[in-house]
């Protein structure tokens, strides 16, 4: 018989596995082991989640398509010009009433073109306002400036699309489309419409090339030193927008002056200008953003 005293006591082991958690937080789950679908084995692959919201276009493509659609309106508007009021244009006083009493809609489309032609000029100044690395008050404060010269500019557009005929012979009756009534006292009211003609025509003069193109010119003038002081705009580009503003400067004392000779002759050359300004700027802003090699 074995004595009791002799037993040994049984010892349990358990292994534990230590774990650096802290208390109370659950183990992660374990991810399910998801197969790579196959070629043949017919699962498609997820396309990628396109973002969310409005595509937005970079801004260099935005000022290179504004700046030639600006160059498509100025040459459509001048050659409409040369046509449709320019012949008026360079008529004396009561031959120039006479011309727009007969003018027909080709007058019309003429100055609607340089309606676009500013709203497509302030776009380009809002645009590029807020391009980096321009994008700054200075650059604000250009755009503003063409605003406010657009907003010149389509008000005089409207006084010659608008007013100007319906002051031709009293009530427009003389144009194509408008039919006239004789009636008493239509010579005095002829003459009273002549000179009030005359007042009008001189205030869409004196505020297109006076307020509007000086606006434009000093817009141009901030934004290029803004462009050049931000190592943007080439050399090219600051001579333009230099003689951009100076020539605007001589068609604002044209229009103080009222001489249409230098009106007429300086005109065609700030509008080429201004085309070539947009057209540079636009390549310099691609240029900077990596978009077109530099040379």
């Amino acid at each position: 018989m074995a004595d009791p005293t002799d037993a040994k006591p049984e010892i349990k082991v358990t292994a534990r596995v230590l774990d650096a958690r802290p208390e109370g937080v659950a183990p992660p789950a374990k991810a399910a082991d998801k197969p790579e679908p196959s070629a043949g084995s017919g699962e498609a692959a997820a396309e990628p989640e396109l973002p969310e919201g409005p595509i937005r276009w970079p801004n260099y493509l935005i000022l290179a398509m504004l700046a030639w659609l600006s160059l498509f309106l100025h040459v459509g508007a001048a050659v409409c010009s040369f046509f449709f009021i320019l012949p008026g244009s360079l008529a004396a006083g009561a031959e120039r009433v006479k011309y727009l009493a007969g003018a027909g809609i080709g007058w019309d489309i003429s100055w609607g073109l340089w309606m676009l032609c500013s709203l497509t000029v302030v776009s380009f100044m809002a645009v590029l306002s807020r391009t980096p690395p321009v994008r700054n008050s200075v650059t604000y404060l250009a755009s503003l400036l063409a605003g406010a010269g657009c907003a010149v500019d389509l008000v005089c557009d409207v006084i010659y699309i608008v007013v100007l005929p319906g002051l031709t012979g009293g009530d427009g009756g003389d144009r194509p489309g408008r039919e006239g009534r004789e009636r008493p006292g239509r010579e005095g009211a002829g003459r009273a419409a002549s000179a009030l003609f005359m007042a009008f025509e001189k205030l869409a003069i004196s505020g297109g090339m006076v307020v509007a193109t000086g606006l434009y010119g000093l817009a141009v003038w901030l934004m290029t030193r803004q462009l050049a002081k931000n190592g943007v705009a080439s050399p090219a580009t600051s001579v333009i927008g230099f003689l951009t503003l100076a020539g605007s400067g001589v068609l604002v004392y044209g229009g103080f002056a009222m001489n249409a000779d230098v009106m007429k002759y300086a005109f065609v050359p700030v509008v080429l200008l201004f085309i070539s300004w947009t057209l540079s700027v636009a390549r310099d802003v691609a240029t900077k953003q990596g978009v077109i090699p530099q040379e």
